[in-house]
C-alpha cells in the first residue's frame, strides 16, 4: 500500500513538471524581446516607446544589445542626446531590478 502510494506521488509530480514545462513553453511563444535594438538620437520616442513595450512572456521587455546612434549634426542634438542617455540609464537600471526579481522566482 505504501509503495503503490509512493508510485502515485512520484506519477504525479512527474505531471506537474510535464504541465508546468508546457505552460511556459506556451508562454515563451509570445515573447517579444529583441536581440537587437537601434537607438538614435534622432528619434527618441521611439526608443521609449520599444523601452516601455512589456513583454507578455518576461514582462519586462529585454532590447538585447543596444546600438546608439549618436546625430549631431541637428539643431537640437545635444538636448536629443541628453534624452536618450537618460531613456537608456533608466532601462539599464529597470533591466537590474528586472533580473535580481526573477532570481527570487525560482
Amino acid at each position: 500500500m505504501l509503495r503503490s502510494f509512493f508510485s502515485l506521488r512520484r506519477r504525479v509530480a512527474k505531471l506537474e513538471r510535464i504541465v508546468l514545462d508546457w505552460n511556459q513553453k506556451k508562454k515563451l511563444a509570445n515573447c517579444n524581446c529583441r536581440q537587437a535594438t537601434v537607438a538614435s538620437s534622432l528619434d527618441v520616442e521611439q526608443f521609449e516607446a520599444q523601452m516601455n513595450l512589456p513583454c507578455p512572456a518576461h514582462g519586462a521587455r529585454r532590447l538585447g544589445c543596444i546600438v546608439v546612434i549618436e546625430h549631431i549634426a541637428q539643431p537640437d542634438g545635444k538636448n536629443q542626446m541628453a534624452s536618450l542617455q537618460q531613456l537608456l540609464e533608466e532601462y539599464r537600471a529597470r533591466s537590474v531590478c528586472a533580473m535580481f526579481s526573477q532570481l527570487g522566482k525560482h
